[in-house]
């Protein structure tokens, strides 16, 4: 019955998510919320770049500060990153950022390289799904 209980807590938070825009509400809910997807989602969401460079320094798990790094642009704060963050997940992801290499070329990937794209595109697509209600796009491939 627990465990019931606690997915229609974690839909309701994800429901909050998908009605909300504004950027304090969104950091509130990263805040507050116990689920790591409704967390993922309210920083999926996020556009307010001080609210992504708070949750990038402040934030303990490495799959959200991963998510935050991706969508900063600041580039004093992604050098500092690259540099010195503990993950090297985030730090590749801010070098990656820094050198402004959004495209992807198949072509010069190996086959491990090509698999973690296709990891990373799939986590981008449920985040996306997550934050905004909507079932999977092909648009965007």
């Amino acid at each position: 019955m627990r465990l019931d209980r606690d997915d229609r807590i974690e839909e309701r938070h994800l429901r909050a998510v998908r009605r909300v825009d504004k950027p304090c509400r969104l950091l509130r809910i990263w805040r507050r919320s116990p689920y790591a997807d409704v967390r993922a989602a309210a920083i999926h969401k996020l556009r307010d770049q001080p609210a992504l460079e708070y949750i990038a320094c402040h934030e303990r798990m490495e799959d959200l500060r991963c998510e935050a790094v991706r969508k900063l642009s600041d580039r004093a704060l992604l050098t500092v990153t690259a540099e010195s963050d503990e993950s090297e997940n985030v730090r590749h992801i801010a070098r990656r950022k820094l050198a402004d290499k959004e495209r992807w070329d198949a072509a010069c990937m190996d086959e491990e390289a090509e698999r973690a794209l296709t990891m990373i595109l799939e986590h981008i697509a449920w985040l996306d799904h997550l934050a905004t209600g909507q079932e999977d796009s092909q648009e965007w491939w």
